[in-house]
């Protein structure tokens, strides 16, 4: 009833474990150094409204922690967000999260990982 009324969020997470730490930083800094530039590009009939390397600001203290990930924003609020971790037991962790809005007059009754 809920999604009938507001539509539905269709969200997945991927990890990638013990990837090499070294080829992952280079992925991230080519996609960092697209920040800004990729607006109105289209991927798979989506545009990209923006895409930045992420900064969260934290409510309660003011305090800033940076270099948060990459997010690709698309103008239909969906987005896909890379971050990288370091914290894993061998190499790195590359996490993927990807987040599509679908209106109530959409298709409410996907698998989320489609």
């Amino acid at each position: 009833a809920h999604w009938a009324e507001y539509g539905r969020n269709y969200y997945a997470r991927y990890d990638y474990e013990g990837v090499d730490k070294p080829k992952s930083e280079e992925m991230m800094a080519a996609m960092a150094s697209k920040a800004g530039a990729l607006k109105g590009t289209s991927v798979q009939g989506m545009e990209i409204a923006t895409n930045d390397v992420f900064e969260y600001t934290d409510p309660v203290d003011g305090s800033v922690s940076k270099n948060q990930g990459i997010r690709f924003i698309f103008t239909d609020g969906s987005r896909i967000i890379f971050r990288l971790s370091g914290t894993g037991v061998a190499g790195a962790t590359v996490r993927l999260y990807l987040e599509k809005y679908t209106a109530p007059s959409g298709d409410l009754g996907r698998d989320a990982f489609e």
